[in-house]
């Protein structure tokens, strides 16, 4: 009773005040004697649709009156519920503040809107995927920081091997920065690469070294796979949800979007811009979404627009051959010259020698840099939406980094594979001096893993930020031609995925690289923050980010299974060094594994050999197809069914309109009709030949008029707007 009387008050406050109404529900809170009837009235008023004076009327009167509290088990569970909810309050206030780079991400919100800021909720993202990995990690290194390696049994080929594997250690200091930068001499025996640890086992101790180093790169990769599938699904959902909303979305952007719990000026200042850029995108998304559609009616229009796309799209596949086939020279010329010239000394040789091993990373360097930019040029002339554009140009843009690793990866296979290669796997003349290839592959990443970060800083501090200032301070006519750069956020993307994908590989040849990518990303983070707040103007053409940030995850999963394959491939494939790493007692690296489970019982050796067998993981994968499969059908008939009441509602809005005229005509009111182009309701056409007199209408019906005029007005009717 009680809460049919509040709801009705707040329907009638909806219109206007109701001094009787109430007074009436005041009388009834003076009822109230307990606290456990209180907090449920209160619960009723804080979901009432009702302005906030209203609510706040309400809550006064109920407070007035004295309560007395409730005994037994009712009043226990009235007070743990209480205790909970504060609890859940506290904790939530707590992840707010304790919120990793909050503050940053609000500003920039702020200055550049919703569509920025999903890039650097992916950079965050990125962060806890390698965090999780460094940790991960420690299992290997710290063992070996603790104790020490044992030594190999007399005769093996891993006793034999292992004194080949020599590496010289110059005393020069610039020769020993230039190490640092190429991954070699003192660097290539440090806990960073692969040729450091030992496969005999730790004295003093059963640890298994070569089994912790496999199983932690798998689970390193499952790890990341787990965050990457919950990302996806809750920003699935959050998508799933907003889904549609087309004929609705403008009125909930202007009417829901502001945040009420906003205190201070600076933080109501920077949402009041984040609403406008969000606002902006999508009336210049609609606007060129209809202009388009105006132009392709024209039959020639369209047929031209086609052509220009197929043309593009030709040409692009083509700078991704070219792409590919450069990388492949440049990574054999460095190769080449490194064998030709591997005792040369004297400053100016090593610097030479230097810049040729980095010729690979300098090339895919440049490439991920000039490439996206042609890209984002010839894509203006296909015509398609700002959101689309960024998709377009991230799908390009990924085949060329991958291409790009991938090329790399076939050249370095090549060369650790030639069929010139001795008893301990090494490779010799004509083929690259390769003693221990793991490491050299390490070695190949780690350099564009250096040069990847260089790129990042020197991007920001000598490029974009000097050219802000030239732009600003200079008046110059050239400088006002360059422009300040704007933040691409296709491009900054394919940084990101192009820089995990290299971690991802790198985590089975250098063990440490976790600790570089977390290193990474907090430098990535400041310095594309000081870009965006420093050297990047708001750009003319927001992005929205409705579905960007879980497209960003889609392209991120699509490289993760290239990097699966490539390190699954090696496990299983590849024939490690005898002479270095922790499986060089070993034909190939996952035996560590099986001679592993070979000592277990031989039940636990049963339901192993079961459940890796093919017998099982055969169905397993058919099921999880099946599965797919009932999901995305089951997923298309709720969106189909979600369309249906959708348009049944505003049916049903159009009917109440339809209705609330007719009265008005019955009633003689002179309020001036709806929209007239709307369509008549089927069922209503013969509404005047049953409709009652108009002054016995007008005697019932005149005192509510503006009543119902005014609730159709609101966005619960109908979704007027």
């Amino acid at each position: 009773m009680m809460s049919a009387l509040i709801w009705t008050m707040s329907r009638r406050h909806r219109v206007g005040p109701d001094t009787e109404a109430t007074e009436k529900a005041a009388q009834q809170f003076h009822s109230i004697t307990t606290e456990v009837e209180r907090h449920k009235v209160l619960h009723t008023i804080r979901q009432l649709p009702s302005p906030m004076a209203t609510k706040m009327q309400l809550k006064k009167k109920l407070m007035e009156g004295p309560v007395t509290e409730s005994y037994g088990v009712k009043q226990m569970k009235f007070e743990n519920k209480k205790r909970m909810q504060s609890l859940k309050n506290a904790w939530h206030n707590f992840k707010y503040t304790m919120e990793l780079w909050g503050s940053s991400m609000r500003t920039i919100e702020g200055h550049h809107g919703t569509g920025v800021v999903s890039y650097f909720v992916f950079l965050r993202y990125l962060l806890l995927v390698n965090f999780c990995m460094f940790l991960l990690s420690m299992f290997i290194w710290v063992p070996v920081v603790i104790h020490d390696e044992s030594a190999y049994t007399s005769g093996s080929t891993a006793a034999t091997c292992t004194p080949l594997y020599d590496v010289n250690v110059s005393s020069n200091a610039f020769e020993l920065i230039i190490d640092f930068f190429q991954g070699s001499g003192w660097m290539e025996k440090t806990m960073m690469f692969y040729g450091y640890y030992s496969g005999n086992g730790l004295d003093n101790t059963s640890y298994k070294l070569s089994l912790a180093y496999i199983l932690v790169c798998i689970f390193c990769l499952v790890v990341s796979l787990i965050l990457m599938e919950t990302f996806l699904v809750s920003d699935f959902r959050e998508t799933i949800l907003n889904a549609g909303n087309g004929s609705t979305g403008f009125c909930n952007k202007v009417f829901g979007t502001w945040d009420y719990a906003l205190t201070d000026d600076a933080s109501a200042s920077i949402k009041h811009k984040s609403v406008r850029f969000e606002l902006l995108s999508y009336v210049n998304e609609q606007i060129f979404v209809k202009e388009r559609e105006q132009r392709l009616r024209d039959g020639y229009l369209r047929c031209k627009l086609y052509t220009i796309r197929i043309i593009i799209n030709i040409f692009i596949v083509l700078v991704l051959v070219a792409s590919g086939y450069l990388i492949y020279y440049v990574t054999d010329y460095s190769t080449g010259y490194v064998r030709r010239n591997a005792g040369v000394s004297g400053t100016t040789e090593v610097l030479l020698k230097l810049l040729v091993q980095f010729l690979p990373a300098i090339t895919i360097s440049a490439l991920n840099g000039v490439l996206p930019v042609i890209f984002k040029k010839v894509v203006a002339g296909e015509e398609y939406t700002n959101a689309f554009v960024v998709k377009i140009t991230l799908v390009r843009t990924v085949f060329l980094r991958l291409a790009s690793l991938i090329v790399l990866m076939g050249t370095l296979y090549s060369a650790v594979t030639c069929s010139t290669r001795s008893v301990c796997r090494s490779t010799s003349s004509p083929c690259s001096v390769i003693t221990c290839w793991e490491t050299y592959v390490g070695q190949q990443l780690y350099k564009l893993i250096i040069a990847d970060l260089l790129a990042v800083i020197i991007k920001t501090l000598l490029v974009e930020l000097p050219r802000r200032l030239c732009y600003e301070k200079c008046s110059c006519g050239i400088f006002k031609k360059i422009r300040p750069p704007e933040f691409d956020i296709p491009a900054c993307v394919l940084d990101l995925v192009y820089s995990q994908c290299l971690y991802w590989l790198a985590l089975t040849f250098a063990p440490l690289a976790p600790t570089f990518a977390v290193l990474k990303v907090v430098v990535t983070f400041y310095m594309k923050k000081l870009s965006v707040l420093k050297a990047c103007p708001p750009a003319e053409q927001p992005l929205r980010a409705s579905r960007t940030t879980s497209f960003f995850m889609v392209i991120l999963l699509i490289a993760f299974f290239i990097c699966s394959f490539t390190v699954g491939y090696v496990f299983y494939d590849m024939e490690p060094s005898h002479g270095c790493g922790p499986f060089r007692t070993y034909g190939h690296m996952y035996y560590a594994i099986t001679q592993t489970v070979e000592g277990w019982p031989s039940g636990a050796q049963s339901f192993y050999n079961l459940i890796v067998s093919p017998a099982v993981t055969g169905p397993l994968i058919i099921f999880l197809i099946l599965l797919i499969y009932y999901c995305s059908v089951l997923a298309s008939a709720h969106k189909s069914v979600a369309y249906m009441y959708r348009e049944q509602l505003v049916k049903e809005g159009r009917d109440k309109q339809y209705l609330m005229v007719k009265v008005m005509e019955l009633g003689g009111d002179s309020t001036p009709a709806p929209n007239p182009r709307r369509a008549q309701p089927a069922g209503l056409k013969n509404i005047n030949e049953t409709a009652p007199a108009p002054r016995k209408v007008a005697s019932t019906n005149q005192t509510n008029n503006q009543q119902m005029s005014t609730g159709l007005s609101s966005p619960h009717a109908g979704y007027a707007c």
